[in-house]
């Protein structure tokens, strides 16, 4: 059985700012659905806004998810 995902629609997982744990779930998902545990549109109302901080786009980390 596939255990449910529990995140957020949009915003983050604490206190509505970003925190290390957003930083933390973005490895864990990004890993995740590298190993075709996850598909990116599964988790996208959480990940997408995270994708698209400066920061991520500057250092590619997500460049992986396509």
């Amino acid at each position: 059985e596939t255990p449910q995902l529990v995140l957020p629609e949009s915003g983050y997982l604490v206190a509505e700012r970003f925190t290390v744990a957003d930083i933390l779930a973005a490895y864990s998902l990004r890993l995740a659905i590298n190993a075709g545990l996850l598909e990116l549109n599964q988790v996208s109302g959480y990940l997408t806004p995270l994708m698209a901080r400066p920061a991520a786009q500057a250092s590619e980390f997500f460049s992986s998810l396509g």
